[in-house]
């Protein structure tokens, strides 16, 4: 890939993407920023996830993101081929996703936390580490879906993220002693 091969695809020249994104890294930054406006303002906003507290909320991302997974979402497909490039051909790529994940996590994070404040998730609940956690079971699944294709039940898969999230996120009940 060139600029010069970008650019007269896209019916411009290269001295234009040259001129607009500096490098090939930043061109692929800029993809990386368009995939996650496209998903906040295509998916997350306008499916209200932000608008909801408690399970829901993380329920209804989940069920996005298994949905895009279904579909083959073009936006996943870029992001997954994006991030693996980061780790051959594109190295300068990395301090960009850790940001990303960063913006990601954060996202995650804040639903956590206003559940945490509707006292409907558990008090105890380390916000950063749960993000880690859901969103590698989120990815994790994908990659292996990616893999697997129709051989696996992503059903069971997507139910299965969201019974752990119940039980990690759950207030635990004091039990009376007899």
């Amino acid at each position: 890939m060139t600029l010069a091969s970008v650019g007269k695809e896209a019916g411009f020249t290269g001295g234009l993407v040259t001129y607009r994104f500096g490098s090939k890294a930043g061109l692929l930054q800029a993809v990386c920023d368009r995939v996650f406006e496209l998903w906040r303002k295509n998916v997350v906003n306008v499916a209200g996830v932000e608008q909801i507290t408690g399970l829901k909320s993380i329920n209804k991302l989940t069920e996005l993101y298994f949905h895009a997974l279904r579909d083959r979402s073009d936006l996943l497909l870029a992001l997954f081929r994006l991030m693996n490039e980061s780790h051959t051909a594109f190295p300068e790529l990395i301090p960009f996703f850790r940001e990303f994940d960063g913006r990601i996590r954060e996202h995650i994070g804040g639903i956590v936390d206003r559940g945490k404040k509707a006292n409907v998730f558990s008090k105890s609940i380390d916000t950063e580490s749960f993000s880690i956690v859901y969103l590698g079971m989120l990815r994790g699944t994908a990659m292996q879906y990616m893999i697997e294709g129709e051989t696996m039940d992503l059903d069971k898969a997507e139910a299965m993220v969201s019974k752990v999230c119940q039980r990690s996120l759950a207030i635990q009940r004091k039990t009376k002693s007899k």
